[in-house]
């Protein structure tokens, strides 16, 4: 076939591959395929140079020199800082992810495409290593943080401290800043490889509770308002009648939620039974939530992107809209709801004997919490409980007993022991 016919591509890969093939910049490289005359060609080469780039076939070298990425001891990625003393790239094109250390990031920002040398391969349980020696595409360079004032000027000092860098803050037109003012900062590279903050926002002070929370949820990307097809989706699936077939039915065991007296919604949720044989049966359960997100649906896809809830002082980002997160999938007193449950069997010692995973309709017994439960007995031992409470009361005395006997199983620093230490005290 004869080279013009052949895709631009695979024509800058096949000359790349030749044994006399040295890294070449990327004029040098259009030259030594003919493309450099025409203007429209050179555009193209441009395009498609940057498309190889971006596909992890080819790499930009130190002093913007492109070599394949399979002969150089190189990866490209994207660059993900965590704290000041570790982050990571995942190559692009590639599995696994080349953690780089304290030192190792020369100028290179969170969210940059950065090229990466490998200094130590990875091992059977452990991430490749590597140093950063160029930045292939910088990231949005954008981020949030405090306007301080010292004796030098006014310093930007990023919420995310050790992700981004502490600067100069470049003078604003307007009002003059003031110390403690809430910022949206742009990076500017200067020469010498230092960088200078120029502010493209202003939020408001730091003693300020709206401006605080708006700055944390900008500084760590945390998404708001859910989009308006994942809203009408989460409405229309909370309405959905719950199908019970092939759910075990526990609605009539003595159940008490295990979440916080001020959790913003209840989904977690015990019940406990004696054996004839002396043992003790153990019911977890948990708001089934895949009864109302279908795999794959938008609001599947949208509740992978937040990955959890976000609960800030008096504020809480949810992973799921409203209707299903404080509605469908929220333990509410004397409702039935859709859960999963984990059935633990122990014996008279609180060894466990046996366990299973099914699929349930459960109801919550009262309002109350289980904490609000044992602050209710250490102030009124004496007092007389409650019709209403007594199940409960047996159910909380057995679960603290099976906690004690869990936790003599245990070797004196496990799980068990720690959560029964907690509640020293209690009835």
């Amino acid at each position: 076939m004869n080279t013009e016919q052949k895709p631009l591509q695979q024509r800058i890969l096949d000359a790349m591959s030749r044994d006399s093939y040295r890294p070449l910049k990327r004029r040098k490289l259009a030259t030594l395929l003919g493309m450099i005359a025409d203007q429209r060609d050179y555009a193209q080469f441009k395009l498609t140079l940057g498309q190889l780039v971006s596909q992890g076939l080819v790499v930009k070298k130190r002093g913007n020199k492109y070599e394949l990425a399979e002969r150089a001891n190189t990866l490209v990625g994207l660059l993900t800082v965590r704290g000041t003393n570790y982050g990571f790239v995942n190559p692009q094109g590639r599995s696994g992810i080349v953690e780089i250390r304290r030192g190792d990031f020369g100028t290179a920002m969170h969210g940059d495409i950065v090229e990466v040398e490998i200094t130590q391969v990875a091992g059977p349980e452990t991430a490749a290593q590597g140093k950063v020696v160029n930045i292939t595409r910088a990231g949005k360079r954008r981020t949030v943080g405090t306007a301080v004032k010292t004796r030098f000027g006014m310093f930007f000092i990023p919420i995310r401290g050790g992700v981004f860098p502490e600067v100069p803050i470049d003078a604003v037109k307007g009002k003059k800043l003031k110390h403690g003012e809430l910022v949206t900062v742009e990076f500017i590279r200067e020469r010498y490889d230092t960088y200078r903050a120029s502010v493209v926002e202003r939020l408001g002070h730091a003693s300020e509770y709206s401006s605080t929370i708006e700055a944390i949820l900008r500084a760590f990307e945390i998404p708001g308002a859910f989009p308006s097809e994942v809203s009408r989706e989460a409405k229309n699936a909370a309405q959905k009648p719950v199908d019970e077939k092939g759910r075990k039915d526990y609605r009539e065991l003595v159940t008490v939620t295990i979440d916080p007296d001020d959790a913003k919604d209840f989904d977690d949720a015990i019940s406990i039974e004696q054996l004839k044989n002396g043992g003790t049966r153990l019911y977890v359960h948990i708001a089934d939530v895949a009864d109302v997100v279908p795999r794959g649906s938008v609001l599947d896809e949208e509740s992978r992107r937040r990955a959890t809830s976000v609960y800030l002082p008096g504020f809480v980002v949810p992973m799921l809209p409203h209707h299903i997160s404080n509605e469908r999938c929220c333990l509410r007193p004397q409702e039935d709801r859709p859960a999963k449950t984990v059935v633990l069997d122990y014996d008279a010692s609180g060894n466990r004997t046996n366990y299973s995973v099914h699929r349930s309709m459960i109801r919550w017994t009262n309002a109350s919490t289980i904490n609000r439960h044992c602050r209710r007995w250490r102030e009124a031992r004496q007092r007389y409980i409650p019709r209403t409470d007594r199940h409960v009361s047996m159910l909380l005395r057995a679960a603290w007993s099976l906690a004690g006997k869990a936790a003599r199983q245990e070797d004196g620093q496990g799980f068990a022991h720690a959560r029964h230490a907690r509640y020293k005290g209690s009835p």
